[in-house]
């Protein structure tokens, strides 16, 4: 015997999430406090003896005061196998967009369909288990928008590059991506953990703020930093890629003085190979000094790139960074995303999901990404469900709206 819930209690909640295979942080229950101008509603299911076997947040919102929508970002969460199941909630989700009168309930539930390494990815199996999920849904009603390929298709991407973390992840990492990482550790840069002030906000903004210049694109302002920080006070991670100058300059010299003691030692011995190898280091290390004495500043740090991730369930999402391009010969943003997937592993998540790609796979996102050698992993997409007649003529008319914009940008 099933019940149907719509309201549950927050522990309980992102417990049964957490620990679902399923997980996602969009269905965690503080999500809420990030999209604040939707109405949350806590929807799930429970068995005879009280357990909860499915959740689900949906959000919802009334659109320039006419009709209200539903949307359940990456959920709903429990085991799609279980038809019963599936068949109990969703009919019971139908009554209830039918009581508040939603013109339809957008989902798109995060079902893989296919992971695999990029260079294994285009000839991977799609999981048969997956087919049957999306058959089962459109059984339910629910109008699959597809397989689409294009991030802005769809309200959250079909495609995600996640890293599997484990111990001692540098050494998984390609040899011309370690040789980065370690430029960036001789070139002294720092990285610091922040606590989330408010000055820190402002600073990663700024950050952002030169990244979406550089890629012509709109991201978030410090606002939505602090609704994060504040949802998610143990949860959330804000670090940043430091260069320290005078502390910079400092250590290159001391380096280069060791280095001179060395060669000083090696003058009066035969050992050209060793004294080759000492003055090819004194020079590149009088390269990252000069380098260091050329930039136009009057700060004494510097920031270099940052990064801002929520950890929920198994997974670190990865889900804003940026570094400033001026100082790309620094490979900050290298170290700074090895040291924040190093630092999750060691507090016991498994993922780390660096965010949406394109599906062609070609997409400058991923030329970064891959780097940390990612899965693809592709979900089974997007669904409504129309709850009103006049579901079709509207999303028609939404669709037609979406092709004349995409025709004026070409």
């Amino acid at each position: 015997m099933y019940k149907f819930l719509t309201e549950i209690d927050k522990a309980e909640y992102d417990e049964f999430v957490a620990s679902h295979p399923l997980n996602s942080l969009l269905q965690s229950y503080n999500w809420k406090e990030i999209k604040d101008n939707w109405t949350p509603i806590y929807t799930g299911v429970k068995d005879g003896e009280g357990k909860l076997k499915a959740a689900g947040l949906m959000l919802i919102q009334t659109v320039k005061g006419l009709v209200s929508v539903g949307y359940m970002p990456r959920g709903p969460i429990f085991d799609y196998n279980d038809r019963e199941l599936l068949d109990f909630y969703f009919s019971n989700l139908k009554k209830l967009a039918k009581a508040k009168k939603l013109l339809f309930i957008k989902m798109d539930p995060k079902v893989v369909l296919r992971s695999a390494l990029i260079n294994d990815f285009v000839s991977a199996e799609e999981s048969s288990e997956a087919l049957s999920v999306i058959e089962a849904l459109k059984q339910q009603g629910f109008y699959w928008k597809g397989k689409t390929i294009e991030m802005g298709e769809t309200f959250q991407p079909r495609f995600d590059a996640t890293t599997f973390l484990c111990d001692d992840f540098k050494k998984v990492l390609s040899s011309a991506t370690r040789q980065k990482i370690n430029r960036a550790e001789k070139k002294n840069v720092v990285i610091r953990k922040s606590n989330g002030s408010k000055e820190d906000l402002m600073r990663f903004q700024d950050i952002l703020e030169k990244t979406m210049e550089r890629k012509s694109i709109s991201l978030r302002d410090v606002s939505y930093f602090e609704k994060m920080v504040n949802a998610y006070p143990d949860g959330y991670r804000l670090s940043f890629a430091e260069l320290h100058i005078s502390e910079t300059r400092e250590t290159l010299n001391d380096r280069i003085n060791e280095i001179e003691d060395k060669i000083s030692e090696l003058a009066n011995k035969n050992a050209p190979k060793k004294m080759k190898e000492l003055e090819q280091n004194k020079a590149a290390i009088e390269r990252s000094l000069e380098e260091l004495n050329n930039i136009d500043t009057d700060e004494d740090i510097i920031t270099l790139a940052g990064i801002i991730s929520i950890g929920y369930g198994d997974t670190l999402e990865m889900l804003y960074a940026g570094f400033d391009v001026r100082y790309k010969t620094y490979f900050a943003q290298y170290l700074l995303y090895l040291k924040t997937m190093e630092e999750a592993y060691s507090d016991g998540f498994s993922k780390a999901c660096m965010g949406g790609i394109q599906g062609s796979l070609n997409d400058g996102l991923l030329e970064f990404k891959q780097h940390f050698v990612p899965n693809i992993e592709e979900y089974i997409g997007e669904f409504d469900l129309a709850t009103s007649p006049l579901y079709h003529l509207i999303n028609g008319l939404y669709n037609l709206k979406k092709k004349i914009r995409k025709m004026r940008k070409k």
